[in-house]
């Protein structure tokens, strides 16, 4: 399992094992605390255990038992800024996620004589993260790695927060170095298969993950993870059967039940993707968690061409997710609701509400909704696209064009750059939108319109690759089932605007 979270807990490590380290004298100078961890401080010696058993739990991706340590840990010791910040980042409620992010700048701020400059800065890195304040994050993390250039697990959260960024060579740089530190640092394995699946290098993803179950052979994610890589390589069967085996080592582990639906789904199966799916989402970890997984299951409706079907499961998460406090969630169900209408004020109107959403009085970052509010305004981009309203789609990528310069985030700037080259692939500046869109070669949209882009320029090798690219790909998510849904094989490719239809050769799908 893969999560993308930005979350930093520092320690010591055996065989994916962490403990936190003990405190170095605050007054130490700075060249001789050259350490193997983060001095972290708590008054309370129960508190500190709580907190290292949190980060066993975290590295072994038992998300909800960690949190319910950070949660020991601060009751032993209400003034643990530490796990209050960690507690901020690993919770799937939204209202506790603001809480205790204040609480821990709230005991930054009022404790500076007293807390050393590391928490300091550690607080500081995400708390900043999480106002999408981009630079002055970078600025702390970067100060902790000049203090703690050996220190392994600060490299690997250093690691998460550029692929969260999108910065994903520098992951890849830090993933490796953290390997050569320590090679059975596990779930730096982990990320590093699933960066190289994503980037369709499936043998040595494998191979990192048969590395990564060796590491951890009693554990659940490494099976887990393991059949997510097997089934993004199109190896169904054998992802069946790791996942299985996740649920064989913890029969609660249910977001193997979810891959398992998610692989039928792949295979063609979606009745049966949709009774894996019900079974998952009975028992998922977090209310939040079971309308993410209801949304995936809407998109088997989506396969089977059952757009209605779909739209009223949305729906009906849409208002599940307001009543619950769930904004993302809500503006999530929405947003994918317009992706799959056909009318274009039916569509604006959709995504008026998934922006209104993010506007309700409920609790959400200030990060989450501005990401939120660029795929929004992505969205609004393709809808006008497909009317054939180019204009109204340059006016929409100004907007989102304004938006990205106010920040330093990645993940906007790289929805900025597949927007921008939908525009230019309609307005025919197709070698510029080349550019644009490999920045944003995880997006299924994205890769439609540099398929053509590439065809426009007469470039068929390439057009031909990165189809083949698009067609391989084996995610069960709405978009790539959007995409290949308009593209089957010897049929008119709608790719952009109602005048310019074209047949996307070497597009194949085996659903």
């Amino acid at each position: 399992m893969l999560y993308v979270v930005v979350c930093l807990l520092l320690g010591s490590s055996m065989q994916g094992q962490q403990t936190v380290a003990h405190a170095a004298p605050a007054h130490e100078p700075r060249a001789a605390r050259n350490l193997s961890a983060i001095p972290i401080y708590t008054k309370s010696a129960e508190a500190r255990e709580a907190l290292q058993r949190g980060v066993v739990k975290w590295e072994n991706h038992r998300m909800a038992e960690a949190v319910d340590d950070y949660r020991k840990a601060i009751q032993e010791d209400p003034n643990f800024a530490v796990a209050h910040l960690f507690l901020s980042t690993l919770t799937p409620n939204p209202e506790e996620q603001s809480s205790e992010l204040q609480k821990a700048v709230a005991l930054r701020d009022s404790a500076r004589r007293s807390m050393n400059e590391d928490q300091q800065l550690l607080i500081t890195w995400l708390a900043d993260t999480s106002q999408n304040q981009i630079l002055p994050a970078i600025a702390a993390m970067n100060e902790l790695l000049d203090r703690y250039p050996q220190d392994k697990h600060l490299l690997y959260r250093a690691a998460i927060w550029f692929r969260n960024q999108r910065q994903i060579e520098r992951a890849v740089h830090l993933y490796e170095q953290i390997l050569q530190l320590d090679p059975q640092f596990a779930d730096a394995l982990n990320q590093l298969g699933y960066i190289y699946a994503f980037q369709a290098e499936s043998d040595k993803a494998i191979a990192t993950m048969n590395r990564y179950v060796a590491v951890l052979p009693h554990e659940p994610n490494p099976e887990d993870s393991y059949a997510e890589i097997l089934r993004m390589a199109g190896r169904y069967d054998g992802a069946i059967a790791h996942y299985r085996r996740a649920m064989e080592i913890e029969p609660s582990y249910w977001s193997s039940q979810e891959g398992i639906a998610g692989t039928y789904a792949l295979m063609g199966d979606q009745e049966r993707a949709r009774a894996g799916y019900a079974t998952a989402i009975q028992h998922a970890p977090s209310p939040a968690t079971a309308l993410l997984w209801t949304m995936n299951s809407a998109v088997t409706w989506v396969r089977e061409k059952e757009y209605a079907k779909a739209n009223a499961v949305l729906l009906d998460v849409a208002r599940r997710a307001h009543d619950s406090n769930l904004a993302e969630a809500e503006s999530t169900a929405y947003r994918n609701m317009a992706l799959i209408e056909k009318d274009l004020a039916a569509r604006q109107e959709l995504l008026d509400r998934a922006d209104a959403a993010l506007r309700h009085n409920h609790p959400l970052s200030k990060l989450t909704s501005e990401q939120q509010s660029a795929l929004i305004l992505r969205a609004r981009i393709y809808a006008n696209l497909d009317a054939g309203d180019r204009a109204a789609a340059s006016h929409v990528l100004d907007q989102l064009r304004s938006a990205t310069a106010k920040t330093h985030n990645g993940f906007i700037q790289v929805v900025c750059h597949g927007a921008a080259g939908a525009v230019m692939v309609a307005q025919g500046e197709h070698e510029e939108a080349i550019g644009e869109l490999l920045e944003d070669d995880r997006n299924p949209f994205s890769l439609k319109f540099l398929v053509l882009a590439y065809q426009k320029t007469g470039d068929n090798e390439q057009a031909t690759r990165w189809a083949a690219r698009l067609a391989n790909v084996k995610n069960p998510t709405l978009e790539l089932a959007l995409v290949l849904a308009s593209s089957q094989p010897g049929q008119a490719a709608k790719v952009i605007g109602r005048d310019d239809a074209t047949e996307i050769a070497g597009w194949r799908t085996d659903w």
